[in-house]
C-alpha cells in the first residue's frame, strides 16, 4: 500500500530487490517535490523531451498524453509518467514565470483567490518601500475609482489624517525628489499651499482660514475680518476678451461699499458709497476722525 499523499511505495518486510521500490520512490519525489514545469499549453508530448523534464497536460490531451488532462507528467527512462494533482499542490510554470495551484478542479493563480491582505508592514510596487515610505509606487499613472463592484455609493474620497493640529497632513510635489510645492494642513488646521525653489525655503502662496473660508494670497494669513488678503508690490487684473470690470455691492443704502487706503493698517482715505448711495471721498489724519472731501450725487 503506498503513502496517502504522494503514492510512494513502501518496502515490505523481507522484500527482495528492495532497491527497485526505493528507486521508484526517489523518482516520484524527484518529480513532485519543488514542481517546476516547462509549459502548461501542450495537449500532446513534445518531439524531443529531455530526461526529467515536466509539463502540465492541457485539457483535451492526445497521443501518449490522452486521458491525463491536468496531470503532472515527466519523461523518465524513455517513457511518460503521470501524476494526478491533489488539492493544494503548487507548480511553477517556467515559460510564464507564473505560480499555479490545483484547487481540485483546475490549475489557478493562487494570488487571484486572495480577497484581503491585512496589516502589511510595507508594500513596494516596482520599487522598494522603506521605514519612512511604507507604500512606494513607481508608475506613469495611478487610478483611484469609485466602487462599482459591491456596488458602492458612487462616491470616492481620499482621507489624509494627522494626529494633532501642529502636525502636517499634506501632499508634496517633487522634482528630482526635491520638494517644489506643498498643499494641505501644514502646521495648523488651515488649508495652505506653499512653493519652494530649492526644497528648503518655502513661501506661502495661498492660505484659507478653516473657520471662515477667507483667503490669504502671497504670504498673507487669512483672518476673520477680510474675505481676501493679498500681499505684493503690484497687482494686475487683465481683461479676458475686451473689457475688465470690478463690481462692489452692498446690501442696503445705509451700508458702506468702499475702497479704504491705509498707512500701517490705519485708514487715511475712503472712497465709495459711504452710508448712502452717493459717491463720497473722505480723508482722516488718524484713522478715527474722517473729513468729507467731496460728494457726487
Amino acid at each position: 500500500m503506498p503513502t496517502p499523499n504522494l503514492g510512494l511505495p513502501f518496502i515490505a518486510q523481507g522484500q527482495a530487490q528492495k532497491e527497485v521500490t526505493h528507486n521508484e520512490s526517489l523518482r516520484i519525489l524527484d518529480t513532485l517535490v519543488q514542481i517546476a514545469v516547462l509549459d502548461r499549453d501542450l495537449t500532446s508530448p513534445p518531439v524531443s523531451p529531455s530526461e526529467g523534464q515536466r509539463w502540465i497536460v492541457k485539457m483535451g490531451a492526445t497521443g501518449a498524453w490522452a486521458g491525463h488532462d491536468n496531470a503532472i507528467t515527466t519523461f523518465l527512462d524513455g517513457g511518460w509518467s503521470f501524476f494526478a494533482p491533489m488539492v493544494g499542490w503548487l507548480a511553477w510554470v517556467t515559460d510564464e514565470s507564473a505560480l499555479l495551484a490545483w484547487n481540485g478542479t483546475t490549475w489557478i493563480d493562487p494570488l487571484a483567490a486572495v480577497v484581503a491582505i491585512q496589516n502589511l508592514g510595507r508594500l513596494g510596487i516596482l520599487t522598494t518601500a522603506d521605514a519612512t515610505n511604507r507604500l512606494a509606487v513607481k508608475s506613469d499613472a495611478v487610478l483611484f475609482s469609485h466602487d462599482d463592484v459591491t456596488p458602492g455609493s458612487g462616491d470616492i474620497r481620499v482621507a489624509v489624517n494627522k494626529s494633532a493640529t501642529a502636525n502636517d497632513a499634506g501632499f508634496v510635489f517633487q522634482d528630482g525628489f526635491s520638494a517644489r510645492a506643498l498643499f494641505g494642513l501644514l502646521g495648523d488646521d488651515d488649508f495652505t499651499i506653499k512653493v519652494s525653489h530649492d526644497g528648503a525655503a518655502f513661501r506661502t502662496a495661498i492660505s484659507i482660514d478653516r473657520a471662515t473660508g477667507h483667503v490669504g494670497l502671497g504670504g498673507a494669513s487669512a483672518d476673520v475680518n477680510n474675505g481676501l488678503i493679498a500681499k505684493g508690490t503690484a497687482f494686475l487684473f487683465d481683461r479676458e476678451t475686451d473689457d475688465c470690470r470690478f463690481t462692489f455691492n452692498k446690501a442696503a443704502a445705509g451700508d458702506d461699499v468702499a475702497l479704504t487706503f491705509q498707512s500701517n493698517y490705519s485708514a487715511r482715505a475712503l472712497i465709495g458709497l459711504l452710508g448712502d448711495d452717493h459717491l463720497t471721498f473722505k480723508v482722516s489724519p488718524d484713522g478715527a476722525t474722517f473729513h468729507t472731501g467731496f460728494i457726487v450725487e
